[in-house]
């Protein structure tokens, strides 16, 4: 739905026009336009919104079935013609409980009831599941959604169904759900995917409006707060999940991330190892944990979480990366060269590891031209960084490179490093005073 449309909700303009908003979306399938020359009274497209919006305008309550073919137990697809016998199906149906039956694509279809609640469509998906599991090998999943459900209008309701049989799909074949907090929570993590941040927000907020102590959810829209960076929700809905579950690791970790960057490391620190002792085992607790060790200047602490981090995922560069800044920190110069290597055989592009290298190198006394080597790649990769210009300027120095030393001095400077001492001193190696 375009945003455009959004105002549309808000607006005087009756319900029949709101129940074209997505109107635009269907597709039906060109073969299923055999269905509709077989069985007339089967409408689709604009035509069933038409009808829709005639019949519901007036009512105070109606639900509806959104009713989807499964795919064949053998795995194989449904195909076109088998949809014929489901619409069958459903035309005989809805003709006895007088609802009207809508065609939305080739393999969905829509029913909708009339004064009827949750149970009566309940009850309705039931039966026409056990109809048609009678005709021969074609299930049905249905979506149900009735109206009125909290603050949605008419005009959402159908769309309401079909999340409803999207979180169906998750439960296997020949299965119903009614919307509820765990379809909205899946809505929501769609639009997430698809960096919708306004409209995840929107389904996880109405979600929680249907179960308030709905843990996953909370920790859904904390999420989402955090990426739009509301860090004040994004912690209020992470306490919430843990005031409800203490036991609920994610929203413990998640919180962590999110009051590390709102710069309160030691908060932030007391939320990594809540969720590492609910779970030891998981790279990213044990990675951010040592990495706020650090921040807090804590290094011989941050080191034994780097040490498991690099045993739960051997593949991961940064682990090693950062093990070895704790190394070169605590004089282990020895073991941090051997990390930052590891660190660059995983990642070639690790620009930090390479430019700790090359100055490890050289506090051993190796070769200079090795030294430069590897500092050079840092700043070819990253020529941004200062401090790696600072050090390849230093080892050019040591080459007696003057010129390309003070070029590096000078660039370690405009990008907000202290290198004026360094500067006065290279300059003066080149025009030494008579």
């Amino acid at each position: 739905m375009k945003k455009d449309q959004q105002g549309l909700f808000h607006s005087s303009k009756t319900e029949q026009q709101f129940l074209f908003y997505r109107t635009d979306e269907i597709a039906v399938d060109e073969k299923s336009g055999d269905i509709q020359a077989v069985l007339p009274g089967l409408s689709a497209g604009s035509s069933f919104f038409d009808r829709i919006a005639a019949e519901v305008t007036p009512l105070e309550s109606f639900g509806v079935l959104a009713v989807r073919m499964d795919e064949h137990a053998d795995g194989g697809k449904p195909q076109p013609e088998d949809a014929l016998g489901i619409a069958e199906v459903l035309t005989a149906f809805c003709k006895t409980e007088s609802c009207l039956l809508g065609q939305l694509d080739t393999f969905l279809f829509a029913c909708v009831f009339p004064e009827k609640d949750r149970g009566d469509c309940v009850k309705a998906a039931g039966q026409i599941q056990q109809k048609i599991s009678e005709t021969g090998k074609n299930t049905v999943s249905v979506g149900i959604a009735v109206y009125p459900t909290l603050l949605f209008g008419k005009d959402q309701i159908i769309d309401n169904a079909r999340k409803a049989l999207d979180h169906a799909a998750f439960l296997g074949p020949n299965s119903t759900v009614v919307l509820d907090s765990v379809t909205l929570n899946i809505s929501g993590d769609h639009f997430y995917q698809h960096k919708d941040m306004e409209k995840a927000v929107a389904e996880f907020t109405a979600a929680l409006d249907l179960d308030p102590n709905n843990i996953n959810v909370h920790n859904s829209l904390g999420v989402c707060y955090g990426v739009m960076g509301d860090f004040e929700k994004a912690i209020a809905h992470f306490e919430t999940a843990v005031s409800l579950d203490p036991g609920e690791e994610m929203a413990w970790y998640n919180g962590g991330l999110v009051l590390k960057l709102t710069r309160n490391p030691q908060k932030a620190l007391e939320y990594f190892l809540k969720a590492g002792a609910l779970n030891p085992t998981r790279f990213e607790v044990a990675y951010q944990t040592g990495k706020i060790y650090m921040d807090l200047e804590l290094t011989e602490k941050a080191r034994p979480y780097f040490e498991r981090a690099i045993t739960l995922k051997p593949e991961n560069g940064s682990g090693y990366r950062f093990l070895g800044e704790c190394h070169t920190e605590l004089g282990l110069i020895e073991q941090a060269i051997s990390a930052f290597k590891r660190a660059i055989k995983e990642n070639p592009q690790d620009s930090a590891s390479l430019s700790a290298l090359g100055f490890l190198f050289d506090k051993k006394g190796e070769n200079p031209e090795i030294s430069i080597l590897f500092c050079q790649q840092s700043v070819d990769i990253s020529p941004e960084n200062g401090l790696f210009r600072l050090r390849l300027g230093h080892l050019y120095t040591k080459l007696n490179k003057f010129k390309n030393a003070l070029a590096e001095f000078e660039s370690a400077s405009e990008l907000g490093i202290d290198a004026s001492e360094d500067i006065r001193k290279v300059k003066a190696l080149i025009n030494p005073l008579p």
